[in-house]
């Protein structure tokens, strides 16, 4: 199919995807500001100015694997559900939008599902203020939800699901996260042991739930101690999987055999995580705007824990430790400057939404949660 017919179906799917939100917002009344309104409209179009505009497809090459995913969804009701291209794929092959037949109709749908699950965060409260204005303008979540790519999904996952577990929903937080497993699975490690616990950093903790942390943080401790050189063999396996998948070369890796080696590449992996791209790694104008990008997160996002911090010290350091879980592993395993840009993104704005909700939110129809 030639450009110009392949932007025509694009131009209809998008005209489409507008009258749905339309139809959204009068039926659900989402309460919004004009500006915030265009935004969600402004930010629909996004996909017609980047892949093969502001970069080629070939920047991401695994879209086109998603898209062989959503349109076998679509041609032959056929996906695997057991691999990440397939299960990614095959459910952004189902979002409601006539036509995929490119890469940017793919990106269409996912920034159509974004901006649906962005709504649905704004209309039952949980995203308000700084949160709300976060998630709307964060410029790599404009950016990767508007390409062909399984990001969005993940976000989408690892929130809905946390903040089930947050509301007591226990189940169905089980059953959100288990797709994780197989589009991402690093992240359903992370953020699992986080949800399970979180409610031990409440204003009210029984005294079985004392007993069941301690007993909990015991047999860790004893598990950590007794199995430590299956703990470190496993971790280098691992870490030397992830930093060749993800472009480095296997001589730049140092294996860890203590925990003081461990504990000594904390700090350069956080920096590793928070600041790349380095101003001594951009080799393009892409890689500068993300390196701008880091500097401004860096300033709002102490403006945003002092403001957590002031509220609720405990459930502040709480998410802060999943953010730095969260740094630490992809910090010490990726070696490509624009793919750790990428996944940072999703972790940043999981923590702004959970640590806003968990700390300001307000319950449906309940009173607000503020605890000192």
């Amino acid at each position: 199919m030639n450009d110009l017919s392949s932007l025509s179906i694009d131009v209809l799917n998008l005209s489409f995807l507008y009258g749905f939100l339309i139809v959204i917002f009068f039926v659900f009344k989402i309460k919004m500001s004009l500006i915030e309104h265009l935004i969600i409209l402004f930010s629909l179009a996004l996909p017609f100015f980047l892949n093969d505009v502001l970069f080629s497809v070939s920047y991401h090459p695994d879209q086109t694997m998603y898209l062989a995913a959503a349109q076998n969804l679509r041609s032959s009701l056929e996906f695997d559900p057991f691999s990440s291209v397939g299960l990614g794929g095959g459910l952004l092959g189902l979002i409601p939008i006539p036509y995929i037949d490119s890469v940017r109709s793919l990106s269409l749908a996912n920034r159509f599902l974004m901006i649906l699950f962005i709504l649905y965060l704004i209309h039952k409260k949980y995203v308000f203020g700084h949160s709300r204005l976060f998630i709307l303008l964060y410029p790599s979540v404009l950016l990767y939800s508007s390409m062909g790519l399984r990001d969005g999904l993940i976000i989408i996952l690892m929130v809905a699901g946390a903040l089930s577990f947050l509301n007591k929903n226990f189940l169905i937080g089980i059953l959100i996260l288990i797709p994780l497993s197989i589009l991402k699975i690093q992240n359903l490690v992370v953020i699992l042991p986080f949800c399970f616990f979180h409610y031990m950093v409440g204003k009210r903790i029984s005294y079985f739930g004392h007993i069941l942390f301690f007993a909990s943080a015991l047999l860790i401790s004893s598990g950590v101690l007794l199995f430590r050189t299956e703990i470190f063999e496993v971790m280098n396996l691992v870490r030397i999987a992830m930093w060749t998948d993800n472009g480095g070369d296997i001589s730049e890796i140092q294996e860890l055999v203590t925990w003081g080696e461990l504990v000594s590449q904390i700090i350069p992996s956080l920096l590793n995580f928070f600041f790349t791209p380095k101003l001594g790694q951009i080799t393009n104008s892409f890689q500068a705007i993300q390196s701008l990008e880091n500097m401004v997160i860096f300033i709002f996002g102490g403006f945003f824990i002092h403001h957590l911090w002031s509220f609720n010290k405990r459930k502040t350091i709480f998410w802060i430790s999943f953010l730095f879980a969260f740094a630490v592993m992809y910090g010490l395993t990726v070696a490509n400057a624009g793919t750790l840009s990428r996944y940072k993104h999703v972790g940043i704005l999981v923590f702004v939404v959970l640590a806003f909700y968990d700390i300001f939110g307000k319950k449906i129809g309940g009173e607000p949660r503020v605890n000192r």
